[in-house]
């Protein structure tokens, strides 16, 4: 059984802030490699997350993609206001709960916390 261990250096205390790019959002990244024929209840599963999420922190935003040559591999992306708020969704019981359901669903899971560092202007 795979055991999802989110690293402390992934649950910030204070937001570092990127001067250069003067951006204080924060984007989240995770990819997934689900255990064959449990694709749907992954899916299902990380749509409760999503759901549950955007009750409790409504600024936050959450896509899930499928690789299309491996349909058991999936990347999930957001966008955060700052990294606190990161750090309080990946703390909370309720992710906490959430996250069980989908540990026992995959194989790994790469979790990433990434900064902006450049953007295309509008």
């Amino acid at each position: 059984m795979f055991v999802l261990n989110v690293p402390s250096s992934l649950v910030p205390k204070a937001a570092a802030r990127n001067e250069e790019a003067n951006m204080s959002e924060v984007w989240t990244l995770g990819r997934w490699t689900v255990m064959p024929g449990k694709e749907d209840d992954f899916v299902r599963g990380w749509r409760d997350l999503a759901r549950w999420t955007r009750s409790e922190f409504p600024t936050a935003t959450g896509t899930l993609l499928r690789d299309r040559d491996q349909p058991n591999v999936f990347v999930s992306f957001g966008r955060w206001p700052d990294l606190d708020a990161v750090g309080q969704w990946r703390g909370s019981e309720g992710f906490q709960q959430r996250i069980a359901t989908i540990r026992q669903l995959v194989e790994s899971f790469e979790p990433h916390t990434l900064d902006p560092a450049a953007q295309e202007p509008e």
